[in-house]
């Protein structure tokens, strides 16, 4: 335990007051005065959308109020809570609730409660939970952290950049690989150039693994065996080589705002992100906020695809208030709260239930049409290789978006960033 295998601070870690609830038949936590449960702490990363971490600290106070608990809601930036987490696994001490990311449920699901009761009573009130879902949190046999929301990697566009040579934005969301990079040199020419990281950076990992994914390329199968050299691969990086030329060159050195800054300066046409960049447009009331929207990323020979950041809560088993955090967990995902939650993220926040889909705000908002529900398919960031530490690792090590940096740069030849990207999965996977 708390060997350090990443820079990023990415840790191995072994081993009564009556509320309306949308789910049905819930057993409510009844706080017992002789009890020593009076506070719940909770840890979250910083949102793209600071208005949602604001509803959080709401929705955790308005429980603790009807429960007469203390709650607490720490908020750290998303590049220190891989760190922190680590910290608490090791010493077995810190919040009773915790945010995980990507594949850190897996990575801590030995300090983890299981969550199989209450994953349970929610789908009976609000549906099954999709496989993407239970390909993150359910873990041997068991749900190690309960599913919350994901975001995924949809293609932010200018549509006035676009519609000067003469796309629409649904046309867009329809091209292929190849007729986007004619695209993109004709937006190049116009000085409004598209733009995505292919750096350290998980926005870069968005791009990445949706491109490898369109011409039927992955890091490992679902049995483990690792996949990345092939052809299948190859093509996927002379497709973002291609399309470079057509970039800022210093997307080499974005980090995950620094495409925000460039679309909302209206300099980019094109990006990956989820609405974030649209939201923040819309809060400040930018010129470019009517010009904004959201269509699907172009598809390759295997087809058309987006990646997903699931996020899920998770109790340690080192909480003296386990009771006290499953049920506040039980209120964060009524449907009346949880349909907040979203509304606060500007529609940022994706729905994993059937029962928490149809927010308003995708009626509502044009720019989100193409966001939620997805019409492309969707697949947490690693898919297919298992579910593991060792996938999260390379996902940490952003070893996939500096294999794409080696070829694109002319550090290496295609062929040798390949077997470099090898050689670290096979080490990470055999370690």
């Amino acid at each position: 335990m708390g060997k350090k295998i990443s820079r990023r601070g990415f840790f191995k870690v072994a081993g009564a007051t009556a509320l309306t609830t949308a789910v049905a038949g819930p057993t409510l936590w009844v706080r017992n005065a002789s009890a020593q449960r009076k506070s719940v702490s909770m840890l979250v990363n910083s949102h793209f959308v600071p208005q949602f971490n604001q509803e959080l600290e709401r929705q955790s106070a308005e429980w603790g109020k009807a429960r007469g608990v203390d709650t607490r809601v720490d908020v750290i930036a998303e590049r220190d809570l891989g760190a922190k987490l680590a910290s608490e696994a090791e010493g077995r001490t810190g919040h009773d609730i915790v945010v995980l990311r990507w594949m850190e449920a897996p990575v801590y699901q030995a300090g983890l409660v299981p969550m199989d009761d209450l994953v349970q009573e929610l789908e009976r009130g609000l549906g099954a939970f999709p496989e993407m879902a239970r390909y993150v949190c359910r873990i041997r046999g068991r749900w190690a952290s309960l599913p919350w929301r994901y975001d995924s990697g949809v293609a932010a566009i200018n549509t006035e950049h676009w519609g000067k040579i003469g796309l629409s934005a649904d046309a867009v969301g329809n091209l292929t690989w190849d007729q986007f990079i004619d695209a993109a040199a004709k937006l190049h020419a116009n000085g409004t150039p598209v733009g995505v990281a292919i750096s350290e950076s998980f926005d870069s990992t968005h791009f990445c693994f949706e491109l490898l994914w369109s011409h039927g390329a992955k890091v490992a199968d679902d049995k483990g065996n690792i996949t990345i050299n092939t052809k299948e691969t190859a093509a996927a990086i002379e497709v973002a080589k291609r399309l470079y030329k057509f970039m800022p060159p210093d997307v080499l050195a974005w980090d995950e705002a620094s495409n925000n800054r460039a679309m909302l300066a209206g300099t980019c046409s094109w990006s990956i992100n989820p609405p974030s960049i649209w939201a923040v447009a819309k809060r400040d009331k930018l010129p470019v906020a009517d010009k904004l929207d959201h269509v699907s990323v172009p598809a390759g020979p295997a087809g058309r695809f987006r990646t997903a950041a699931p996020y899920s809560l998770g109790v340690w088993n080192f909480s003296p208030n386990v009771d006290a955090a499953k049920d506040l967990l039980r209120y964060f995902m009524q449907k009346e709260n949880f349909l907040k939650q979203v509304e606060a993220s500007g529609g940022y926040n994706q729905p994993y239930l059937p029962g928490h889909r149809g927010a308003p705000i995708y009626q509502r908002e044009k720019a989100l049409r193409h966001y939620e529900p997805p019409k492309e398919t969707v697949h947490a960031w690693g898919w297919p290789a298992p579910a593991s530490s060792a996938t999260g690792i390379i996902i940490s090590l952003f070893i996939i978006p500096t294999m794409f940096s080696k070829a694109v740069s002319g550090e290496m030849t295609t062929e040798k960033a390949i077997a470099w990207a090898e050689r670290q999965v096979t080490r990470i996977y055999r370690g």
